[in-house]
């Protein structure tokens, strides 16, 4: 089942894009997409509140690079 979320992620990264979106332990999604900006993040997460899902803009410290600087955590 897809979620809203990644939804919303997909149609905005497009076609063949890196995207991860793990469970997280209090049941929200964590989701990063490989070579998307800090402002590619910030207008996700303008997307995503707009659909009535409260999401948080976390520096990505698992992993930190060019790759993926960012995640977004998502309450569906």
């Amino acid at each position: 089942m897809k979620t809203k979320s990644f939804g919303i992620i997909q149609a905005l990264a497009g076609k063949g894009a890196f995207i991860f979106n793990d469970k997280l332990k209090s049941g929200g999604r964590s989701i990063k997409v490989w070579g998307w900006s800090a402002d590619d993040y910030l207008a996700a997460k303008t997307q995503l509140e707009a659909a009535g899902l409260p999401t948080k803009l976390v520096a990505n410290t698992e992993s930190p690079g060019p790759s993926a600087p960012f995640r977004l955590h998502v309450t569906e």
